[in-house]
């Protein structure tokens, strides 16, 4: 997205059905090209990478959601759903937005076993 967006994306935020990902800021694989400048402004870093998407299909322990399958790293290992009787809790972000300009705010939440009082995972600035 680097050469439609520029610099200009502060956060990606994509949904899935079942699982939280909260990833490292920054990140750049080590084998994208870097050798050239359109390489560089092609293969951009992303600032926040974020799968935001706990909300709809449980999902067991045994499946190991968190389990590192690709490069990206998470963000710090401790930023996962909690469980409760063997099954990862769902929940849900609020994305808030200031105006162009002005830094906005992502929090994370989760809701454990059907309690009704969301218990909050995370809170950023973007």
């Amino acid at each position: 997205m680097g050469s439609a967006f520029g610099d200009k994306i502060a956060a990606w935020i994509w949904g899935h059905e079942h699982n939280l990902g909260i990833y490292q800021d920054n990140y750049r694989p080590a084998d994208w090209p870097a050798n050239s400048p359109d390489a560089l402004q092609i293969f951009k870093m992303l600032p926040k990478g974020r799968c935001a998407g706990h909300s709809a299909i449980p999902v067991q322990e045994s499946e190991a959601p968190y389990a590192e399958k690709f490069p990206v790293p998470l963000k710090s290992p401790g930023l996962t759903l909690g469980l409760s009787n063997g099954w990862y809790n769902r929940g849900f972000e609020l994305v808030e937005l200031a105006g162009a300009g002005k830094p906005g705010r992502i929090s994370y939440f989760e809701v454990a076993d059907g309690d009704a009082i969301p218990s909050p995972i995370f809170v950023e600035q973007i």
